[in-house]
């Protein structure tokens, strides 16, 4: 039993660690983030920025994008304006037992 929790411990350990490598390697790609030295006189030592313009246009642009599917969803989700005065519809079948 303590090795099956073991095994299970071990693969959650593992599945965090490549998500947050995988979103640290995403951020680099996409120029989130930014590494390189800190500076020419010491040989140790690097900076990590990120670039804030960048999130900001990315945060804008997905808002921009959830806001045009929920408009996209509503109109084909409304009910068009000649079926809102039917009054005679057709009745429902209860399904068998």
């Amino acid at each position: 039993m303590s090795m099956q929790i073991a095994m299970i411990a071990v693969g959650v350990a593992a599945l965090a660690f490549l998500t947050v490598g995988g979103v640290f390697a995403l951020g680099l790609y996409l120029g989130w983030f930014n590494i390189g030295p800190g500076s020419k006189t010491a040989k140790n030592d690097f900076t990590f920025t990120m670039d804030e313009d960048r999130v900001e246009e990315l945060k804008h642009r997905a808002h921009t994008a959830k806001q045009d599917l929920e408009c996209h969803a509503e109109d084909h989700c409304a009910v068009p304006a000649e079926n809102t005065n039917v009054k005679d519809a057709a009745p429902v079948k209860s399904l068998p037992t």
